[in-house]
């Protein structure tokens, strides 16, 4: 069953935030990528956080003209 708190980036395994895991390196994820009309630009965001390690990473990329910046 859900609760609200499977909303939020703390899982420790694939299942519902009841199922307690102990996989070290699991980690939850948010991206958000967009493309401009013309398909000459993209950006790609995300934010993933890792519960049992204590650690969250992100990153941020945009590519315009076939160039990533």
């Amino acid at each position: 069953m859900l609760t609200k708190a499977d909303d939020f980036p703390i899982h420790q395994t694939p299942e519902p935030i009841a199922y307690a895991g102990t996989d070290r390196n699991f980690y939850d994820r948010y991206f958000f990528n967009g493309y401009g009309p013309d398909g000459s630009e993209f950006f790609a965001v995300a934010f993933g956080v890792y519960p049992q390690l204590n650690i969250a990473d992100a990153h941020f990329s945009v590519v315009r003209d076939g160039v990533q910046h």
